[in-house]
Formats: C-alpha cells, structure tokens, sequence
C-alpha cells in the first residue's frame, strides 16, 4: 500500500472544517476529480455509513465506494473506499487557537496486480501527492472564504 500524509493549517474554526469534512456531497467544492456524490447513506453515528464519489481523471470516470469506518465529531473522521483503487482515507483536527490543523492520511493500492502497481509507481503516487496537497488547500480556501 502506499501511504500519503499531508496537514495544513486552516484560519476557520474546527467546527466547520468538521462540517464540510463530514459533508460527502461537499466533496466536489474540494476534492480533485471528484465530479458528483451520489448514494449518501447517513446516520447520526456515521459508523458504516456509505456514499459513492465519482471521480473524472485523465478523460476516465470512475466510482469508489465509501464507507465510514472512524468518527468523533470535530476531532477524526475516516473511511475506507473500493474501487478502481482500495484503501482508507481520513483527516484528523486539531484546534490551534481560532484555526484547526487538519492532517490527511491516505493509504491506497491500485487494482489490476504487477501492472497495477507499475502504474501507481509511474504515474498515480505523484498524482495522489499533488492531489493531497490540492484537496487540503481546497478546504482551506473553502473554509477561510465561504
């Protein structure tokens, strides 16, 4: 698996950093190549809650399904997903005065074996740590401006 960790500091309260984090259909306004959310399954304890995410890249679209698997409001959310790519994905907030430190912890691993993997080396690692950077200053621009 390969394993991406990125924080950022965002000049907005934690609560809401937790709000859009723990919004799936917000996950367009921040998350790169998320083109729609679809399926939402919500409960009041998140645990095992579902929702699919499409994702549009390189002129390809595919779908990865995710199901909460951690939750503690305005401190941890995380959830593995299935699909082209297997793995989990969460963030972590910590109040820094009247701003939140959010750290992003992804690991993953591409489908399709040796060439699967061939690939992730090549070509999606770089991709994935790009995207990691983009997704938290996406949320900070979100958070700090909206």
């Amino acid at each position: 698996m390969t394993k991406v960790v990125k924080t950022i500091l965002i000049n907005a309260p934690i609560s809401k950093v937790f709000e859009k984090c723990d919004n799936p259909n917000a996950m367009p306004l921040y998350v790169p190549s998320v083109t729609s959310v679809s399926n939402v399954q919500r409960s009041e304890k998140r645990i095992g809650d579902t929702f699919r995410a499409t994702y549009g890249m390189m002129g390809a679209h595919f779908d990865e399904d995710f199901t909460y698997t951690e939750f503690e409001r305005d401190k941890r959310i995380k959830a593995a997903f299935e699909g082209a790519m297997k793995g989990t994905m969460g963030i972590t907030l910590v109040p820094q005065g009247n701003s939140t430190n959010a750290t992003l912890e992804s690991e993953y691993e591409v489908s399709g074996g040796i060439l699967g993997k061939a690939v992730n080396k090549l070509l999606f690692e770089r991709i994935n740590d790009k995207n990691a950077e983009r997704l938290l200053e996406n949320l900070k621009m979100v958070c700090e401006f909206a």
